[in-house]
């Protein structure tokens, strides 16, 4: 029951992100994912105790309330009549089938990683280690959300207009990089802080792990914005491919260094990952911005 109404709730929310997009009102976006991730994080203190089930029901309710709020947030600010109501057009449908197909493979092989990895630090370090990998991602994932937010708003951009791609492309890129470097400056000072709302186990375990995921935000940011020039260009398959290849990367790496060094370990794979995986689009992406 919890999950078919937490399954509806997360398709649901992903299609008003899309009314967002295609209205160019992007920055309802980030209120949106700000909103959620907050939630989420106060809920988890509320169910911490639950362990996995505290996670799954602090995801799934959290989820369910921003159903609510990003539905009066349409009403408001794009259609004041808009109400809820299921609906197929098959000529449309047929249309973005093939797109939306190739679009949603680099999606799911985009997401293996933040599935595969608990039951990896399960299997390879201990159970408990989990716990302490589970709140660092979840305070990065909340920090992704200007990411997020930054290339919607991109994607509208050049979707609509694809002239002054590089110019377009490096005020995003500026953008991300501005915000990114106070985010991870206040991580170095009050990570450990922020980590002990849950507990000392959970900043002396986990702070060397959220600074190592923070930083590898400014890589991973860089990477995003080159999949959303991908997919407004509708080069899917080489996004397919790069999707592909940074998921490989990211478990390989995960498996031995977890072994090697434990919960850090799993971090300075995630960075070298996507690290790695920069430095084999950052030609195509230098073109791009030389092409302003």
């Amino acid at each position: 029951m919890f999950f078919v109404l937490f399954s509806f709730s997360y398709l649901y929310t992903q299609l008003l992100d899309c009314v967002f997009i295609s209205t160019r009102k992007t920055q309802n976006l980030l209120i949106k994912n700000l909103q959620l991730n907050v939630i989420k994080l106060l809920l988890l203190l509320g169910f911490i105790h639950q362990e996995s089930n505290g996670m799954y029901y602090s995801w799934g309710i959290s989820i369910v309330i921003i159903c609510i709020i990003e539905t009066l947030i349409v009403r408001k600010r794009v259609n004041n009549s808009y109400k809820p109501a299921l609906f197929f057009d098959r000529k449309l449908g047929r249309e973005v089938l093939g797109y939306s197909m190739k679009n949603h493979v680099a999606d799911v092989v985009s997401s293996i990683p933040s599935m595969i990895l608990p039951i990896m630090i399960a299997e390879l370090i201990n159970v408990k280690m989990v716990a302490y990998f589970t709140i660092p991602w979840m305070i990065v994932n909340s920090l992704m959300i200007i990411e997020r937010s930054t290339s919607q708003s991109l994607f509208a951009e050049i979707s609509d207009d694809i002239s002054l791609l590089g110019f377009k492309v490096a005020k995003s890129i500026k953008f991300l990089l501005y915000q990114l470097f106070p985010l991870l400056f206040m991580i170095l000072l009050l990570g450990k802080y922020i980590l002990g709302i849950y507990g000392e186990e959970y900043s002396s375990n986990g702070y060397s792990l959220l600074v190592i995921l923070t930083i590898s935000l400014i890589p991973y940011s860089l990477n995003v914005t080159y999949f959303v020039i991908l997919r407004a260009k509708k080069e899917l398959s080489t996004l397919q491919l790069y999707s592909f290849f940074l998921t490989t990367s990211i478990l390989v790496l995960s498996y031995f260094m977890a072994i090697r060094w434990s919960l850090i370990g799993i971090g300075i794979a995630w960075l070298a990952a996507q690290f790695l995986c920069f430095l084999i689009i950052s030609p195509n992406l230098n073109k791009i911005l030389r092409g302003r």
